[in-house]
């Protein structure tokens, strides 16, 4: 499993050149928090798994808020010049770190926000632990992963670096997993269908591109990333098994 993730990880600054984020419904996840979660400029959030740095801003940008991003990958420095550029680098600070151990002191966080990355990142029991440890009381926690529809999960319905159904549950075992971490559960839903086809849109035009570079080697990379999830999607039974969950809790132990 660690193998298949540190081979995603090293497609990530090609695959995803065409858009800002690198995981489905990120911009749907940011509405719920903002319709759920009181964010403004005293607010301090803690993102795990940052990716480009573009929520991060963004809750910046539109209410003062404070953002300290932790992430793994190492384009961090290239990130940080975004913030620069945007003029929000008094507001966004971003420094490496694991889901699963969050360089960030007890009680200390407002809020957090982590699309995407539980399940992949630490193990989503891990990662909850950690967001309810440096939470103040009463602070939340936004996070979106990725679940199944139903069970049990064939194999068409599983992507290429996926080899059984274990990483990802259920939308209800995921929010069991928020309430045993010690959150009082505000939401927990699916997030629409729509919001998979928006992730691999802008990824499937990079891809082409390399497809008819006459570059051998770009065209193998083509194979491998299509091969990798959006075959799954599109000609497998991705669209039947595949959801992705929004959960909203608020630390109350």
């Amino acid at each position: 499993m660690e193998q298949n993730i540190a081979r995603r990880a090293r497609t990530i600054p090609s695959v995803y050149a065409r858009q800002e984020f690198m995981t489905p419904g990120v911009e749907e996840t940011l509405a719920l928090l903002e319709q759920h979660c009181g964010v403004g400029p005293s607010t301090r959030i803690l993102e795990v798994a940052f990716g480009k740095g573009e929520a991060a801003c963004r809750l910046a940008m539109r209410h003062g808020c404070r953002v300290i991003g932790v992430d793994v990958h190492s384009a961090i420095e290239a990130i940080r010049q975004k913030t620069v550029d945007r003029r929000l680098d008094d507001r966004v600070s971003l420094v490496r770190g694991d889901g699963g151990w969050l360089p960030v002191r007890e009680a200390s966080i407002d809020g957090c926000l982590c699309t995407g990355g539980p399940s992949i990142g630490g193990g989503i029991e891990r990662s909850m632990a950690e967001m309810h440890r440096v939470l103040k009381p009463d602070g939340w926690a936004v996070v979106s992963d990725w679940v199944w529809r139903k069970r049990p999960v064939p194999a068409a319905a599983l992507p290429r670096w996926v080899t059984d159904d274990e990483p990802f549950t259920l939308l209800d075992e995921y929010a069991a997993a928020v309430r045993r971490a010690g959150f009082e559960l505000i939401l927990a839903q699916c997030l629409p269908s729509y919001v998979w086809e928006g992730y691999y849109g802008p990824m499937l035009q990079e891809m082409a591109s390399w497809r008819t570079s006459g570059d051998p080697e770009l065209e193998a990379r083509f194979e491998r990333s299509w091969d990798n999830e959006p075959r799954t999607f599109y000609e497998g039974l991705g669209r039947e098994y595949w959801g992705y969950g929004v959960f909203i809790g608020r630390k109350v132990t």
